[in-house]
């Protein structure tokens, strides 16, 4: 099958359509909110004062910052699908949406001469543990600045930053795979065969199998010597070409002189350029943006029972990715997002909002598909230093409209949201006028809404609320504490609509190690940590067993809400296009000073580790990370 690609200049501008959502669990799965309002005519633009120009090239920005992120992910979508055409871009002018994209490609590791290979500097342990998080290596080496993955008997792992000689903050990455060779029934101590691949650990690992953890003496000769593990999980019946996952060993040791092997890092450069010509109104954005090499790092499958990525992106920068609009995915309107380091490590920051302040709202919505039944959860933090404390952001879901204007919103879509009046906040400096009705200005609380109302003026109906009153996330003045979590399971209710909906919540900030049988139960419950929980090596994300009948102490990660409701309006189905988002409600989460170009905005609300497990992705039998969830789409 061929697929539509965007014209490149000098070819004829039907039919053109950038390319599509990027798929997979990845780093950029989240979307900055796009602003795509009308665009003015040239001649139209001619007749224009000053200010008004400045105000038609900061639209035109807008649209080239979209188009040059249109062009990254078609050569993100052409690298997976084949790196030999991937390569022929480099250099290359499309003609897509009115503008123009040129991609820039690069092997950043031989340009930039980074070492395939280093060498430890002494004998060191790597954990999560205070002071064993850093890896030394022996001076001189030349590697990525951040960002970069390397293997290590077998097992991959990743580094934050490289300095001083430091790999930082190295964690596991995602396991590395190998396929089945011939149809196999395995039995305890035997040999099991694998078709030739990626490099695994050679000696005393472990390998999982649909969830199912088996050990192995040794790989030699082409296969896994001696299979241990449960006797009730024998005999392991295998097909031909099915991938066993080999989890990176963590925590790990290493020896002095032992050798790092490096993944090539490729860079990819898109410059948008709207509206693509050479009168003083054209405006030109460039974004860049990592991938580790295919060869360097093997790509992961999904399927009927697991998702596991096909590989991650990262950003070249932190500081542009997902700046401004248009970051990625399907467009969202009413404001900007952006990736910052907050508290050490990357967290999404509102940095602006709606055009105009015609609503109070700012949304961003993620690109992937989801649906109709599914779960989402994302950490929150809100700045301390609200004057007044008056506070609502949380989760969207269901949106009915494309999400390009406030009108779109308006259309229809739930809301959950951390919700704080104060009697001294008031107009679009405070939560819903609708909700504050219900709850009042004093107390905060978790709140389940849908719009109410139609067009750019649309409100907020709560349909039920929670009290967070002296619950453990929030403190004596009603500030939700840092990073807390907020989790929703939302059920479509067959073909005609309608939605069960119930809400739940966890905290970052308990040192909690410890649970409760009793899902209901706010003074005891295991910390659900900011960056996840360590499985075998891997950082994963903890969620509710599938039927909460089913909670134990070991799964007790968050506490169970008294919204739990059924609503059956039809109005609100499943929409694929743009099921899931973020949104804050209140102008005063954002303070910007300066006009135009020289505007600074000073966010105070960030969001982390948002994941999505769609129904039939759990393991079904209650175990705290779930079988095949999608990963943090955002860490």
């Amino acid at each position: 099958m061929h697929k539509a690609r965007p014209e490149k200049r000098g070819a004829g501008r039907q039919g053109l359509n950038p390319v599509g959502n990027h798929q997979g669990g990845v780093l950029l799965g989240l979307v900055a909110a796009m602003v795509m309002a009308g665009v003015l005519g040239a001649a139209a633009a001619s007749m224009l004062g000053t200010s008004s120009l400045h105000g038609v090239r900061a639209n035109y920005g807008e649209r080239a910052y979209y188009l040059a992120e249109s062009g990254f992910r078609y050569a993100a979508s052409t690298l997976r699908s084949d790196a030999d055409e991937f390569w022929e871009l480099d250099g290359e002018e499309f003609i897509v949406a009115g503008g123009t994209f040129t991609l820039e490609l690069a092997k950043l590791t031989e340009e930039e001469g980074y070492d395939a290979e280093a060498w430890v500097a002494g004998t060191q342990t790597v954990s999560n543990a205070p002071g064993e998080r850093d890896l030394q290596i022996e001076s001189g080496a030349q590697l990525a600045p951040r960002n970069g993955l390397f293997r290590y008997q077998g097992s991959w792992y990743r580094y934050r930053e490289f300095s001083d000689d430091t790999l930082v903050a190295v964690i596991a990455a995602i396991p590395n795979r190998r396929e089945v060779q011939g149809a196999q029934a395995i039995n305890e101590e035997d040999d099991l065969p694998l078709k030739a691949g990626s490099v695994i650990p050679a000696s005393d690992h472990v390998f999982l199998h649909n969830g199912v953890e088996y050990g192995y003496e040794e790989f030699a000769g082409g296969a896994l010597r001696n299979i241990s593990g449960d006797s009730d999980d024998f005999p392991l019946t295998l097909d031909d070409g099915e991938f066993l996952h080999f989890p990176a060993l963590f925590p790990f040791t290493v020896q002095d002189q032992d050798v790092l092997e490096f993944a090539p890092v490729i860079q990819v450069r898109s410059i948008g350029e709207y509206p693509g010509d050479n009168s003083s109104l054209n405006v030109s954005r460039a974004v860049t943006y990592w991938f580790y090499d295919d060869a360097g790092f093997p790509l992961e499958i999904s399927g009927d029972d697991e998702f596991v990525g096909d590989g991650e992106m990262i950003a070249s920068d932190m500081d542009n990715f997902g700046e401004g609009p248009g970051a990625s995915g399907k467009g969202a309107p009413l404001g900007k997002f952006g990736t910052v380091d907050e508290d050490g490590a990357p967290a999404i920051q509102l940095q602006g909002m709606n055009p105009g302040g015609q609503h109070p709202m700012t949304s961003l919505l993620y690109s992937g598909q989801v649906g109709p039944d599914y779960e989402v959860q994302v950490k929150v933090k809100i700045e301390q230093d609200l004057d007044p404390m008056a506070y609502m952001a949380g989760i969207t879901f269901r949106l009915q409209g494309d999400g390009n204007t406030p009108g779109q919103l308006g259309k229809g879509l739930y809301g959950v949201s951390f919700v704080k009046g104060h009697p001294e906040a008031s107009g679009n400096d405070a939560p819903s006028p609708e909700i504050l009705a219900e709850i009042g200005k004093e107390e905060p609380h978790l709140v389940l809404w849908k719009t109410v109302g139609s067009g750019a003026n649309f409100g907020a109906q709560p349909l039920a609320w929670h009290s967070l009153a002296n619950s453990s996330i929030v403190n004596e003045e009603g500030r939700l504490l840092d990073w807390s979590t907020l989790l929703l399971r939302v059920q479509q209710l067959g073909e005609s609509g309608g939605n069960r909906i119930q809400v739940l919540y966890g905290d970052h900030v308990v040192e909690s190690i410890s649970g409760d049988s009793d899902p209901y139960n706010d003074d005891i419950r295991i910390t659900s940590p900011r960056g996840g929980l360590d499985n075998d090596g891997s950082q994963v994300l903890p969620w509710p067993p599938s039927d909460f009948g089913d909670w134990t102490e070991a799964v007790d990660y968050f506490t169970v809400t008294s919204i739990d409701v059924t609503d059956d309006s039809n109005d609100y189905k499943s929409d694929a296009a743009a099921e899931v988002g973020l949104h804050t409600w209140g102008h005063n989460l954002v303070e910007c000073t300066g006009q135009g170009n020289s505007e600074v905005c000073d966010g105070k609300v960030f969001f982390d580790n948002f994941a999505v497990r769609e129904a039939g992705q759990g393991d079904g039998g209650g175990a705290g990370y779930g079988g095949g969830y999608i990963p943090p789409i955002q860490q």
